[in-house]
């Protein structure tokens, strides 16, 4: 404390009277420069490229059509953001659903509809209470999961 209380003694004084020697064309340099300073700032940050925002997959739910007699289903996935590889799909809620056509590797295009079929192995009718839970991924290979709902977009 004391140190800081010497050097504030002695800088002090030295400062005030170093800006009180400063004439009218010094201190428009001193101004003109800080100006430039901040105007050569702005227009770095205008001219820098700006990073690509990155490239999402917005799955969801299409339609969920469950065949007259109850022991299929036809799941109807939209993708409205960009392509994605399917990798793996489950279901949740319910043991005795199976899915009946292959999906792993396939891709969904931006704007695109990807059917799946369903089928019930067990002796309880197709119903909308399971979430199906898609493993895909995106343009740059992140592995990203995402719930869907069917009990929300049933279509009969």
């Amino acid at each position: 404390m004391d140190t800081l209380q010497q050097i504030s003694e002695e800088w002090i004084p030295k400062i005030k009277s170093w800006v009180l020697s400063l004439t009218i064309e010094q201190w428009s340099i001193i101004g003109g420069s800080l100006v430039a300073l901040i105007l050569l700032r702005i227009l770095i940050k205008s001219f820098r490229k700006k990073k690509p925002q990155k490239s999402i997959p917005l799955l969801e739910l299409d339609a969920l059509q469950i065949a007259p007699l109850g022991r299929d289903a036809f799941l109807k996935i939209r993708n409205r953001g960009e392509s994605a590889v399917l990798s793996d799909l489950a279901i949740q809620g319910r043991n005795d659903i199976s899915v009946k056509n292959s999906f792993a590797g396939h891709q969904i295009d931006k704007d695109k509809v990807y059917s799946i079929l369903l089928e019930a192995n067990g002796g309880e009718k197709f119903s909308a209470n399971f979430s199906i839970e898609l493993t895909y991924l995106d343009l740059e290979g992140t592995v990203r999961k995402q719930l869907l709902r069917p009990m929300l977009a049933v279509n009969n």
